[in-house]
């Protein structure tokens, strides 16, 4: 790997691992602003010199610098004094549970169990915020095309217009600059990343610590381009350019709760037309695990669970819940006040959520921390191998791996890569079979690998039930002789 000590210019952003949060933006003579690159995602692009003092506090607030703490840091000071528990998956927490609102119909317009919307409005209805920062929908316009931005929401009616899961890239120096100018306690959400860059600014501007005085996190697989909602689009007759708006969890009655659909809205032959697609399994390039559109920065991250989070909420995608088409959250507490506000509701019956054990809170997000523990110490070990500079992370380099797994890890980069630019090639040639034929090999080669993989574990799985049975009537006849 390449020599330490370098600025975020030279490594993050040249390396190809910004994620395009915003927060370098914000800072007083900032030489960056955030844009949209080729592949439609955001990254920091700059527009001047900078002076070392600002070099170093943008090493310092980058979540994926060198110089930047890490989640264990930031937890530790966080949340040492609140009596929490600690797992290297999960981070510092008081509690973890499963479960859904029952109040307000906030489960019914929530992608999930409606934790989300709910607890931001707890803290509004107490007095503890007075607005919230969240994605919401926006009306594109010729200028920015944009579905979706970071806003500030202060009243009950605007933080309900935030719900919902949005797979789409935001960036968050809008409504910090806006947090700067008004003064006012707010809550954040975001995705683990942006919730530790937010962390990290904090300790560098005193306001916005006075300011964000809540942060609630989401469980993360990745983030996706714009290309993501328009792929979703422009398969059901809708032209990316043509859209409008996007529904990316849309609750299917007769369906288990990862059975959504897609609601797509734009114009066909200058028509406004919505559409609510089958079960997103149906639909091509839906897959989480073929990572199209990813973010590189999205392979290079160990921490799935917003570990510098207040709260913790997302998918309870667990046996017991995943047949609730209305859907089902798990939450992971680590904020007392929180705990408190979540112990009354429970009290009251607004809520029906259930303690679950630290070890059901990972099976629920198996596939992703696999990928973010041994997948990520296979791809820097990759990394280091090639002397390429990359992120420095609190899982080791090192390759546990299968030679079939290894090829799994190999072709997901490969097809995150190929998506970008296979859907550049189908614009341009204004035909989305393109893309379709693109990927298509890649694909089939990925699923052999996969069907490999699972086979393997299903028969090292018997092979251990079979040598248990053994062992147990081989100890039967033992102490029977005896």
């Amino acid at each position: 790997m390449e020599s330490r000590n370098l600025n975020i210019e030279d490594t993050v952003i040249k390396g190809g691992y910004c994620i395009g949060c915003g927060v370098c933006a914000v800072i007083k003579d900032s030489p960056y602003n955030i844009k949209l690159d080729d592949h439609s995602k955001f990254v920091a692009d700059r527009n001047n010199v900078f002076t070392n003092e600002i070099e170093e506090k943008l090493n310092k607030i980058c979540p994926f610098s060198e110089e930047s703490k890490n989640e264990d840091q930031i937890g530790e000071v966080l949340y040492k004094n609140s009596k929490s528990l600690y797992s290297d998956k999960l981070g510092h927490y008081i509690k973890s549970y499963a479960g859904y609102v029952l109040s307000d119909g906030y489960r019914e317009r929530g992608s999930s169990g409606g934790a989300g919307s709910w607890i931001l409005n707890e803290l509004y209805d107490k007095g503890l915020i007075d607005g919230v920062l969240h994605v919401k929908n926006r009306i594109p316009t010729k200028e920015d095309k944009r579905l979706f931005h970071y806003s500030i929401s202060k009243s009950k009616k605007e933080i309900l217009s935030g719900a919902k899961s949005k797979y789409y890239p935001i960036e968050l120096s809008e409504v910090l600059r806006l947090v700067k100018e008004h003064p006012g306690k707010y809550a954040l959400i975001g995705l683990p990343c942006f919730i530790k860059a937010v962390r990290l600014l904090m300790e560098e501007e005193e306001i916005y610590k006075k300011r964000i005085v809540f942060c609630i996190g989401l469980v993360c697989g990745h983030l996706k381009s714009t290309r993501f909602a328009e792929m979703l689009a422009w398969q059901n007759g809708i032209h990316p350019k043509n859209l409008l708006s996007v529904d990316f969890r849309t609750k299917l009655k007769g369906y288990g709760a990862n059975q959504y659909g897609i609601t797509v809205s734009g114009m066909i032959n200058g028509v406004k037309i919505t559409k609510v697609t089958q079960p997103v399994a149906k639909l091509f390039g839906t897959n989480w695990g073929h990572g199209f559109f990813k973010y590189k920065a999205c392979d290079f991250c160990d921490d799935v669970m917003a570990e510098t989070a207040d709260i913790t909420i997302g998918d309870a995608w667990l046996p017991q819940y995943i047949h609730e088409s209305e859907g089902t959250n798990i939450l992971i507490i680590r904020n007392q006040i929180i705990n408190n506000v979540v112990n009354l509701a429970r009290k009251n019956l607004k809520v029906k959520f259930e303690e679950i054990t630290e070890e059901e809170v990972i099976k629920s997000q198996n596939s992703g921390i696999s990928h973010r523990r041994e997948g990520l110490a296979y791809r820097l070990m990759k990394q280091d191998e090639c002397g390429k500079w990359r992120p420095i992370k609190r899982v080791k380099a090192k390759n546990i791996l299968t030679l079939n797994v290894e090829k799994i890890q190999n072709l997901r980069q490969i097809l995150a890569d190929e998506s970008h630019l296979q859907f550049s090639k189908a614009l341009l040639d204004n035909n989305f079979e393109v893309f379709v034929k693109g990927m298509v090999p890649y694909l089939n080669e990925y699923n052999k690998r996969y069907k490999t993989s699972i086979f393997k574990r299903i028969e090292n799985k018997l092979t251990f039930i079979k040598n248990r049975l053994i062992s147990k009537i081989r100890n039967y006849k033992f102490f029977k002789l005896k």
